[in-house]
């Protein structure tokens, strides 16, 4: 209780810190940071500097393993425009001159393909589909995105650093550079560098990432692929955090993109999401493109769709009630025929995704609430902490649990939900939130239904 002593001290003391005051504050704070963060750079400059020539040995090089008695793939070129083979002649021009190519004399050769770039121009890559096809796959696990994102709820500020053409700063080994040849109009060249398109990369990048970074994954930073991202508490922690990094970075003798780096942020997009003062939003140019999706006009266009909102499904409740009629659609031996409420459907999961909830970072020191529903063919779930949600979860019944009565459906439906957040639950104290009054008495009831199909 305030009494009225303490009500006027707080009408007094109100308007001296006014909102003009305050930016001031912000804005000098804002400026420190800055300054601190100029100094930190300032000192670890080399960090920027162009790769000059190849990179150095390192433990970790590209490797290309074929399969026993794999005949190489010798294909042509494709056929290019005008525009097309002068953008070719540049790049090849530019990674000669940077040593990361060569002139080859390989037996092999593999066509050249352009993706293109966020900012509009054009990434020279090899069409290695031949080639990986016969190459024995490495199985270096990549991080489940959202284990990385667990680790950020109590971080105020957060850096992200990019590598500088990061694939470009680990060699292939000198026995497998003559199975990257490329063919061009300029003549036959092999890669020194490891390149985008073999199937082994992101494997080969990974281990580099954690095996640099070793000592401070998940202490204060996370790494997915060239995405390096440092979390703190406080402003002095991470510069001290940032720093470290820095000095690994340095004695590995990796280089960054300045350009792409992003330093003392409150809040930034980190692998698709908005990260920032223990909350998760969907970035927005992943809604834009959502939101300006065409029409699918095939199955192929509507499998594209569902991928790219399942990407985020976890924010729309009931979402795989929502896609039913776009997943029918995908079936085998269905005929793609758009209807009406296919097009309704299309529509409504563009709108929920532009209006999709912001989500709260787990605590997972802290007890888990859990609410879970059922209807006559799917079930729903949010998972929350403090009544806010950190995620939805739905699926169709399937089989013979569309059959059970009400009851066992809502028992279902608890249960397929504690099972998908068992990395959450288990061991943690939940709280269960049910509007189905007979469950009330679960742990009374002397015999329950149906419970041979929710074991395991």
């Amino acid at each position: 209780m305030i009494n009225a002593c303490q009500k006027f001290a707080l009408l007094v003391i109100r308007p001296v810190i006014s909102e003009e005051a305050n930016s001031k504050v912000l804005s000098l704070a804002c400026k420190e940071r800055t300054d601190d963060i100029a100094k930190l750079i300032g000192e670890h400059h080399d960090l920027f500097q162009e790769v000059q020539g190849l990179p150095p040995k390192r433990a970790v090089e590209h490797k290309i393993q074929l399969i026993s008695d794999a005949s190489l793939p010798n294909l042509g070129m494709y056929r290019n425009s005008v525009v097309e083979n002068e953008e070719i002649k540049r790049q090849v021009t530019e990674l000669l001159e940077s040593g990361a190519i060569k002139p080859s004399s390989s037996p092999y050769g593999s066509p050249i393909v352009f993706v293109p770039k966020k900012d509009g121009g054009w990434r020279m890559c090899i069409d290695y589909r031949a080639l990986n096809k016969i190459t024995i796959k490495n199985r270096y696990p990549l991080p489940r995105i959202d284990d990385l994102l667990d680790q950020l709820k109590h971080a105020r500020y957060f850096t992200k650093l990019d590598l500088k053409s990061g694939y470009h700063q680990v060699q292939i080994r000198e026995d497998d550079t003559w199975k990257t040849a490329f063919k061009t109009r300029q003549g036959l060249f092999e890669w020194l560098v490891m390149p985008f398109g073999l199937c082994n990369a992101p494997a080969t990048f990974m281990r580099l990432m954690n095996d640099v970074l070793c000592p401070l994954l998940d202490d204060f930073v996370i790494v997915y692929l060239d995405d390096i991202l440092i979390y703190s508490r406080s402003w002095e922690e991470h510069l001290a955090h940032v720093k470290k990094v820095f000095m690994l970075l340095e004695e590995h003798q990796l280089r960054l993109n300045p350009k792409k780096c992003e330093y003392g942020k409150q809040s930034l997009v980190y692998l698709g999401f908005v990260v920032g003062g223990g909350e998760l939003q969907i970035d927005p140019d992943k809604v834009r493109a959502i939101k300006e999706w065409p029409r699918p006009k095939n199955v192929t266009e509507v499998r594209s769709f569902i991928g790219a909102c399942q990407y985020v499904w976890k924010f729309i409740r009931h979402f795989s009630v929502l896609a039913t009629p776009l997943h029918a659609l995908t079936k085998a031996n269905q005929k793609f025929e758009w209807s009406s409420r296919h097009e309704d459907t299309f529509r409504l999961l563009q709108r929920k995704i532009c209006e999709a909830h912001v989500l709260a970072l787990s605590n997972l020191r802290r007890p888990f609430e859990l609410e879970a529903d059922a209807s006559g063919y799917a079930m729903g779930a949010v998972l929350m902490q403090d009544g806010q949600p950190i995620a939805y979860y739905s699926e169709m019944f399937q089989g013979a649990h569309k059959n059970y009565p009400t009851y066992d459906k809502e028992l279902l439906a608890l249960h397929q939900a504690v099972k998908h957040w068992r990395v959450y639950l288990l061991g943690k104290e939940t709280v269960v939130h049910t509007d189905h009054r007979p469950l009330q008495y679960l742990q009374t009831q002397s015999k329950l239904q149906q419970v041979r199909h929710m074991n395991g």
